[in-house]
């Protein structure tokens, strides 16, 4: 009809009658059937964890309300209904850290050397906030009214109007009033993808701080103590020199210092140093474990002489399986000097072989677990990542020194 308008011919989106949303929409906001196989692979999960979770009761005085599948499902589906505003602040900060708006990032890095310089400023944050939101809504208010004059709706954040203007500034109000996304849109299946990822690195930092744990628990005692003894020095140290410390010109270099090292190009200079930095802590951590060793040795093999004994594991590669299993192991032996009345044994503070992940012997051609690849001929593979499809075999060395004390009694391995 040649006087129908664009608006005319766009889906509604208000509710018919019944309170049922028009057809033609729900066809637009809908997923993919593979919504179906994730919901439903959800809902699985969530059963199985429930039905597999201890039925005892809870003790008593507890004011928790008992599992339920069904309180489950519906504070799960509310829950990834309502994340969507977490995770925009999150994608917002790393924005601001990655740089992707240069001015933006710049703007915030001169926010924080203010704050650092005039710290009650910090109180005035909450008001900022507040008036940044209100100034950002405020054009929705004019820009709802001359749509509706003109005929005309705001769909969405993308939609654009009014002789090709954006009215991207229009929608945020109507994207803030707008209510949480209905299971099976877009934003409702994001929110999923956001809470798999949050729920991996969660995972993966107990994993980082439960590898600290054996130190806190005296599980290894000796470095339980040096730990407690470190923490007692540096907090007498810090109790009397932090007055005299210009507490705000380092908060500010901290803060720029995070800001710059997020650049692009600190992060490409970052990555061509990580060999030698990587190589320089490996020295390190190697110097350190053997002052633990050495502080750890008993008084009477201090003046004894220690050797550092040489092992070599060998694995050959399993035909049609291309797996590598254990064929045989070179050296590792404590050291014999004829019928000396010299007995050897193994330093009683390095109770394992230590893997050399640096792999000198090899020219570095080793991979993190130390492993060198070879190939048929006996040539070593230059970069172990990309021989690991064709190489025949592999070795890797692992050492663990032994110390020789008079009229000792010989331990083998």
């Amino acid at each position: 009809m040649a006087g129908t308008t664009a608006s005319d011919r766009r889906p509604s989106l208000t509710p018919s009658e019944d309170g049922a949303t028009p057809k033609e929409t729900r066809d637009k906001l809908s997923l993919p059937s593979s919504f179906a196989s994730v919901k439903s692979g959800l809902d699985g999960l969530i059963l199985s964890t429930l039905l597999t979770a201890s039925s005892a009761p809870l003790p008593a005085g507890s004011t928790k309300e008992p599992l339920s599948l069904q309180t489950t499902s519906q504070n799960f589906r509310k829950f990834v209904q309502k994340s969507g505003p977490i995770f925009s602040a999150q994608a917002a900060v790393e924005s601001v850290f990655r740089w992707e708006d240069t001015p933006k990032t710049v703007f915030f890095g001169g926010a924080w050397a203010f704050i650092c310089i005039y710290p009650t400023l910090i109180f005035v944050i909450p008001n900022i906030a507040l008036a940044a939101i209100l100034l950002a809504t405020h054009p929705s208010r004019h820009a709802e009214a001359k749509a509706t004059s003109m005929g005309n709706s705001v769909e969405s954040p993308t939609s654009f109007g009014f002789g090709g203007e954006s009215v991207e500034w229009a929608s945020t109000g109507s994207a803030m009033n707008a209510g949480p996304p209905a299971e099976g849109s877009v934003d409702y299946l994001a929110n999923l993808t956001n809470i798999q990822q949050l729920m991996g690195q969660v995972s993966d930092a107990s994993d980082l701080l439960r590898s600290f744990v054996p130190y806190l628990t005296w599980r290894s005692s000796r470095i339980s103590l040096l730990l407690l003894q470190l923490t007692t020095l540096s907090g007498l140290f810090t109790f009397f020199v932090v007055p005299y410390l210009p507490l705000r010109m380092i908060f500010l270099f901290l803060g720029e210092f995070v800001l710059l090292s997020c650049h692009p190009i600190a992060q490409t200079l970052f990555k061509q140093a990580v060999p030698a930095l990587k190589s320089t802590g490996s020295k390190w951590a190697r110097w350190g474990e053997k002052i633990m060793e050495d502080d750890g040795m008993p008084e009477e093999e201090l003046d004894g002489e220690v050797v550092v004994v040489e092992r070599f594991d060998v694995e050959s590669k399993v035909e049609g399986l291309g797996e590598f299993r254990a064929e045989l192991s070179v050296g590792g032996d404590l050291p014999r000097i004829g019928d000396r009345p010299w007995a050897w044994k193994w330093i009683a503070s390095q109770s394992e072989w230590r893997v050399d992940v640096e792999g000198e012997w090899a020219a570095g051609s080793v991979d993190r677990d130390g492993w060198c690849y070879l190939f048929i001929d006996g040539s070593r593979a230059a970069t172990p990542s990309s021989a690991i499809g064709t190489a025949t075999s592999r070795k890797r060395r692992l050492t663990r020194r032994a110390v020789n004390i008079v009229e000792g009694d010989h331990h083998d391995p």
